[in-house]
Order: C-alpha cells, then structure tokens, then sequence
C-alpha cells in the first residue's frame, strides 16, 4: 500500500498537538531560562549585583551586557518579564527606578515620589507616550496622546469639565443613579435565593450614562446615540489588553476592538456633521461638551473648535476615561465597604449621609447641596483610600525629547517612562501599613488627613500638566451614587466571592444585595 495522503482534518491536529507541545515546553524549560536571566542580572536577583565592579560572575562587562540585552541604563537595577503584581511586591526592594524589556523597547519603569515630581509635573522634555496599541484605540489627536497642540486641545478641554459644567449637572446625575441602583437591587432579587448582583456592569452602565449626559446631553436625541454606544465600548475596552497578537489576526481582541471602534467614530462623526450643519445655518453652539469641542470657545480671540478627526479622537477617549476607570473604583469602593469596614466605621458613614438627606428634606430640596455631600468626611475617607489602595489606573507613559539624569545616571532622549502611581501610594514612610485598608488614614487627624502627605505621594489622578481631565466629575460621581445607595437601601455583600483584576484596570469585581428600605 502507498503512502496515505495527510487530509485537512488530520494536518491540523498535527498542528494542534505541536502547538500545545511548545507550550508545555515553554512551561516547564521558563524557570531554567528565568534562572539563567537572573544570573546575567536580568530578574529581580539583579538587585545583588553591585555597582562598584564593572564585571559581572559570567566574566561579562556589565555595561556590553545591558546594552546586549537593550538596557540602556547601567547603575539603575534590572528586571527582565516581571509583571505588574510583580512590580508591586518588588517596588521596596528594588527602589524606584527599574529597568524592563517592554512592548519590544526598554522601558524604565519610575516610582516614588520625587520620580512622579521629575517625570509628570513638566512638559519641556518629557512627551507623552502610550503603547502603540493604545495609541491606535484610542486616536491620534486625543488629548492624551498627543503632543502637537496639546496646549490648545487640553484649554478647550479643561473648559468642557469645568467645575460649573459638572455642577450643572448634579441633579441628572443623582437622578441616574437612583434608576441604576433600582435596577441593581432588583436583579439581586431575582429567583428565591437572592444572591445579590455583580455591582461593576451596573456601575459600568451608570457612568456611561452620567458621561454621555455630559457629553451630548444638550440634545437628548444625541444623548441617546452616545448611551447606545456602551456595548461597543465594552469590545473596545478588552483590546487594550491585546498586546500580543499578531497586528492583522482578524478575531483578536485588538482587531476586533479596532472595527468596535470604528463604529463608535461613525456614529460620533454624524452628531458632528449634524451638528455643524445646525451652525452653519446660523445656530448657537450647544451647551455640552461636543458643542464646545465644535463650536470653540466663543470669546473673541478664544480658541477655535476642533477639526471633525480632533473632536471624534477627543469624544472616543472622553467617554473611555470618563465611564470605565470610575466603574471600576465603584465596584472596588463597595468590596471594601461590604467586605472590609468595620459595623463602627459603616454606621458612622451611614449616619453621615442621613444627616445630610434629612437636613435636605427638611429644608425641601430635592437632592441635598453637592456642597454639602463633598464635605462629608467619611465619605470622602472612603473614595481616598479606594484610590490609594486600588486605583483603576495604576500608572502611565512618558518619553524623553531630550537627554537627562535620573539618581545620577544618564538616560537618553527617547527612553521610554512607565510612571507607576500605585506603589508610590504604597509607600509605608507615607502610609503605615500600605497594603491594609485603613479608613482613618484619611478621616480628620488621620496619618493622610488633607495637607499633611505630598501631591506627588498620593496622585491616583496622576499630576502635572496632563492629570486627569476628569477627576472632579469621578470624585462627583462616587459620592453621589454611593450616598444615594445609603439612603435608600440596606446595602449587604452578595453570596459570591469578589474578583480581584489587575489588567488593564486594577479593581474589584463584587457581587451586592441591595434592599430598599421602607
């Protein structure tokens, strides 16, 4: 007999069963090739390695050896894969600059805050940067990845989420939370067990809501194309996390993000257009975000609008920034006030908040005075050390335009900065005990009460020229949904575990059960 011609079926169990062959393999020959890393200098061990010789125990030079492996920056220590959990736990032992292999390019990663000072608070010399990926997401022209008039784009911008436009939109976004929580609390009790309800889709879902008020909320039939734009987002978010598949594979996360995206650009592009056609026309600007991104700033001299690709790149990061990194430290806010308070420190928020909503009703106001709400001290204690000890966005990018010095190294133009703000606010010098919740921390004569920490030791928002553009109407958001929650409801942990994530956004996924009181 001949020999068998191989048909599709069995070529590609071939290719399966060799697939899975060079994973296993991968699996168990890594900690012999880590090891090996390590002995060059490259793992967490580099920490062993001392300055004062220039040769290392393989008869090496140190510095052929780090520019071998792309390290560009001898006397600062070096890790080779690390994670970001790994970065947290070696943050103390491996100081505040460290080198990695990252995204293909070295990166140096930077903590603590008199690196957060250098690398954030200027703009001479120091670019914004993102991984390509994100940067293709995201938009060319938004305001944080662009470096070309960024000046221009973050004025107009910061206009847009003035503290007067966010105040103007208090009462809707106290009203949307009460239709969230309503329907939180009814999927809770759905069926007999009443197992409580995964709180971060209904949190997703709020804060989509809140920001596409503020965004389009000027005409409600635009408003609404923005809410419906939700799902997509949810595609697009996960591509974020795609770093590693082929750039053309046509079902990955980041391909599948891109067509997401896409979609979400169409539709923006046609409120746009219909907007422009309304001003031509001889109309006034609208009174939101897109009407001021359109329309400029309407002072004489002021700024002018955005072009169609500005404000589409703008309003595509605007509504990812403003609904994503606030949901998910909502969620983690309710794992640590179900799972973690103490019955004292919960009866002293809930007693703050009834003080507040009865005083509001006395006096006949529909909702209590945002004044009011953000004076709250164990309400704001609350937020703070969810922020210190989770917060959504653990660092952010920057690249060097030109030569400088780090700890007395040099580091050339073009380095990439990986700026980490988590461990920073895991300090223990700043923060006794930083991996514990501690509400007092932050309460009235707390160790981190007001005035008495560093901007740049505790900077979930990050600092500096491109800190976050939304953090007034984040902080907004929290206190009301959380103070509303309160009022109305006996808040208890749901049956299931909380999830913890790291990437891309670091949070706890919890589960609550949510009774309306009478």
């Amino acid at each position: 007999m001949g020999p068998t011609t191989p048909t599709a079926a069995t070529t590609a169990v071939a290719a399966a069963v060799a697939v899975v062959a060079s994973v296993l393999f991968l699996r168990a020959a890594w900690p012999a090739i880590a090891t090996r890393h390590r002995r060059r200098g490259l793992g967490a061990d580099a920490s062993q390695a001392t300055d004062a010789t220039n040769t290392d125990a393989d008869g090496d030079d140190r510095d052929a050896r780090l520019a071998r492996y792309g390290n560009a920056f001898p006397g600062i220590r070096t890790a080779g894969l690390i994670s970001y959990a790994d970065i947290l736990k070696l943050a103390g032992s491996l100081g505040d600059a460290v080198n990695q292999k990252l995204f293909g390019s070295v990166t140096l990663n930077v903590m603590g805050a008199s690196k957060l000072r250098w690398s954030l608070t200027k703009m001479d010399g120091f670019l914004a940067s993102l991984p390509p990926r994100w940067a293709q997401l995201i938009g060319s022209t938004a305001v944080s990845v662009t470096n070309e008039g960024h000046r221009r784009i973050r004025g107009l911008l910061n206009s847009a989420v003035s503290k007067s436009e966010i105040t103007a939109c208090y009462h809707r976004i106290n009203e949307i939370a009460k239709e969230e929580l309503a329907l939180l609390s009814a999927a809770g009790h759905r069926g007999a067990s009443y197992d409580g309800a995964w709180m971060l889709p209904f949190s997703q879902r709020f804060t989509f809501r809140v920001i596409s008020t503020f965004v389009a909320g000027a005409d409600s039939k635009h408003e609404e194309v923005i809410a419906d734009l939700r799902e997509d987002y949810l595609v697009w978010s996960k591509g974020l996390a795609d770093h590693t598949s082929s750039a053309w594979q046509p079902f990955s996360d980041f391909r599948t993000a891109m067509r997401a995206r896409g979609r979400i650009a169409a539709r923006i592009a046609g409120i746009v257009r219909e907007r422009r056609r309304r001003l031509a026309a001889g109309g006034e600007p609208a009174a939101d975000v897109l009407g001021l991104l359109i329309g400029g700033s309407g002072k004489a001299g002021g700024d002018a609008g955005f072009s169609d690709v500005e404000v589409v790149d703008n309003v595509v990061a605007l509504l990812f920034a403003g609904y994503e990194t606030t949901s998910s430290l909502l969620s983690t806010a309710c794992h640590y006030l179900t799972r973690v308070l103490t019955a004292e420190q919960r009866a002293q928020l809930q007693a703050e908040v009834d003080e507040l909503f009865d005083s509001s009703d006395a006096a006949g106001a529909a909702v209590p005075s945002e004044r009011a709400l953000q004076a709250l001290p164990v309400l704001d204690a609350l937020l703070k050390e969810s922020l210190r000890i989770k917060t959504p966005v653990p660092g952010t990018w920057r690249r060097l335009s030109k030569d400088s010095e780090i700890d007395g190294s040099p580091v050339a133009a073009g380095t990439v900065l990986r700026v980490w703000l988590q461990p920073t606010m895991l300090d223990a010098a700043v923060f006794p005990d930083p991996d514990v919740f501690d509400l007092e921390r932050f309460l009235p004569g707390g160790s981190a009460a007001d005035g008495s920490i560093s901007q740049y030791s505790y900077a979930p928002f990050s600092v500096g020229p491109r800190q976050c553009l939304g953090m007034q109407l984040a902080r907004l958001e929290f206190k009301v949904l959380i103070a509303q929650m309160l009022r109305n409801y006996t808040v208890e942990p749901g049956k299931a575990d909380s999830i913890a994530d790291l990437y891309p956004f670091h949070r706890y996924s919890c589960s609550l059960l949510l009774t309306p009181k009478e």
